[in-house]
């Protein structure tokens, strides 16, 4: 699926198709331990509000947001031709645009949030910077690249969104993966502008790393430091899904992994 935002290139937005309606701009975001909907697209997908008998109410994590929404029913998405049924997504209850739950995006403002839950469905999820793709495998394993491997790294479960294990300046520390945050990394208190040198796994990133206030970019307060996309988009990014894995490949390299288009799919 291609990145479709207008103003930011590497931003992870993406068309999606559900009830007829296409075109649908939904932001690809690894921080978010729901999916969310705003209540303009929730009627035009006929999404089905759950009830038992109080409607399910849940406010966002990954940003300060006090309105909070609804958990639903989407009975099927569409990416293409691959059907992703029975998507629980979380209706705003607001009128109006996601804004804090979609990182206040504009051009276009996603109207839908892929959380974790959604992208979990998959057995990889690739972001692909340098071209600007976002490759979905229903069933197919990754197979582990060797030419352009720069370095993987154990994925493991921070409340519901995904994290590794890293460092900063030497010191040991928990990442989260912020694939919708639009910075390098993000902490609560930096103790200055830049971080000299931080890490995943094997993987170093390159020295004197741009560093952000979590509450001055509407995150609030956060438990663990953040890698955002400003970071990620240095490499191709994999999610391993199936074996807790995520892989970093060199940018505009062939991809060693490419899932080849065999018709309809389906996911449940």
């Amino acid at each position: 699926m291609p990145f479709i935002n207008k103003a930011d290139p590497n931003a992870l937005e993406i068309n999606l198709t559900a009830r007829g309606v296409k075109e649908i701009p939904a932001l690809i975001d690894t921080a978010s331990r729901e999916n969310w909907v705003s209540s303009g697209t929730a009627g035009l997908m006929s999404v089905v509000l759950l009830a038992g008998p109080n409607p399910y109410h849940t406010e966002a994590v990954h940003v300060y947001d006090a309105i909070g929404g609804y958990a639903g029913l989407q009975h099927k998405i569409m990416l293409d031709t691959l059907h992703v049924e029975n998507v629980v997504l979380h209706v705003r209850a607001a009128t109006g645009p996601l804004g804090a739950p979609a990182r206040w995006m504009q051009d276009p403002a996603p109207d839908v949030v892929l959380g974790v839950p959604f992208l979990r469905a998959f057995s990889y999820v690739t972001l692909d910077f340098s071209d600007h793709l976002a490759t979905f495998s229903a069933t197919r394993p990754f197979q582990t690249p060797e030419d352009t491997l720069l370095a993987r790294a154990k994925l493991i479960d921070i409340r519901g969104v995904l994290g590794v294990e890293g460092s900063i300046n030497g010191e040991q520390t928990t990442f989260v993966i912020d694939s919708g945050g639009d910075f390098e990394i993000a902490q609560n208190e930096p103790k200055g502008p830049t971080i000299r040198r931080a890490g995943v796994g094997d993987l170093m990133f390159p020295p004197d790393i741009q560093v952000a206030t979590a509450r001055e970019i509407g995150l609030g307060e956060i438990e663990y430091p953040r890698i955002g996309r400003q970071l990620l988009s240095r490499y191709r990014v994999t999610f391993d899904f199936r074996n807790k894995w995520i892989y970093f490949e060199r940018p505009g390299a062939q991809p060693a992994s490419f899932p080849t288009r065999t018709g309809f799919q389906s996911i449940k």
